[in-house]
């Protein structure tokens, strides 16, 4: 890795328990000095973007920022998800649980294969047809 994440501490994301917000993704070379009550830099996978990940302190990894879903599409043994417009930013083999239109953590997990930027397929979950997710979220 040869990225730094400038994680804002005073910034917690609130649809991620212990999750702060990375401000800026520079080269390790090109960190500067920062106000480390407020900042901290933290070494990061280089596909990872500002405001499009979030630094999870506790388990000290990063995520993508949790995303909407604009089409659910069951389909026999799999289900397509198309996020929104500003994509899911998973890579294959991730995990994610979904929440459906009222905020509520739908049960189960499921392992994501990435079609492209804005679509995925998961397994379909067995309230397939029941349930209208809305919210995907990876941890």
């Amino acid at each position: 890795m040869s990225k730094k994440a400038l994680i804002e501490k005073g910034y917690q994301n609130f649809m991620i328990d212990n999750g702060y917000r990375v401000a800026e993704v520079v080269n390790t070379s090109d960190v500067f000095d920062v106000n480390t009550q407020l900042l901290e830099w933290v070494t990061c996978p280089d596909h990872v973007k500002a405001d499009q990940f979030i630094y999870d302190s506790v388990n000290q990894s990063f995520i993508p920022v949790p995303f909407t879903i604009s089409e659910y599409t069951p389909n026999g043994n799999t289900t397509t998800i198309m996020s929104g417009a500003d994509g899911h930013n998973l890579q294959t083999g991730d995990t994610i649980q979904l929440k459906d239109t009222n905020g509520t953590l739908l049960s189960g997990t499921h392992t994501v294969t990435v079609i492209d930027d804005l679509h995925i397929t998961i397994p379909t979950p067995s309230y397939a047809d029941d349930v209208v997710p809305m919210i995907g979220y990876t941890f």
